[in-house]
């Protein structure tokens, strides 16, 4: 019983295009500077943050001394405090541990990097927008 081997399958394979390696290497540029983009809009954000806590004040400045023992004021007021705390720890390095050998561990590192950064700048985005809906309903309804 001798069972004839079939001949090995021959694969073509094609040298990949200079356009499609030009993509993969700008995946690649991007994937690496998505931090840095992070950062940006943090920045942008708490920059945001400050110049309408500064146009609120100027509306009405008695008003927040009128409204001092609001509840609701005070909650606007830590929601903005915290918007500000979540958008400044997107932009303060943390201790990253990673092994400098090996890209898998520098890969992985990356993505705990990019997946903290966003929900900080998220968390810090939504804070912003409440403290902003408070503001609003403070100054509309009061």
């Amino acid at each position: 019983m001798s069972q004839e081997k079939e001949p090995p399958k021959i694969i073509a394979a094609k040298k990949t295009s200079e356009a499609d390696q030009s993509w993969i290497k700008h995946q690649r540029e991007v994937q690496q500077k998505t931090p840095e983009r992070i950062e940006d809009a943090a920045k942008f954000l708490s920059g945001m943050i400050s110049i309408s806590l500064t146009i609120f004040l100027k509306l009405n400045p008695d008003g927040f001394k009128e409204m001092a023992g609001s509840g609701l004021l005070n909650t606007a007021v830590i929601l903005w405090i915290a918007s500000l705390v979540f958008t400044f720890l997107v932009l303060f390095p943390a201790p990253y541990r990673y092994n400098d050998s090996s890209s898998a561990s520098i890969r992985g590192m990356h993505k705990r990097v990019v997946r903290y950064k966003y929900w900080m700048l998220g968390l810090g985005a939504f804070f912003f927008v409440v403290a902003l809906g408070v503001l609003v309903w403070v100054y509309v309804a009061g």
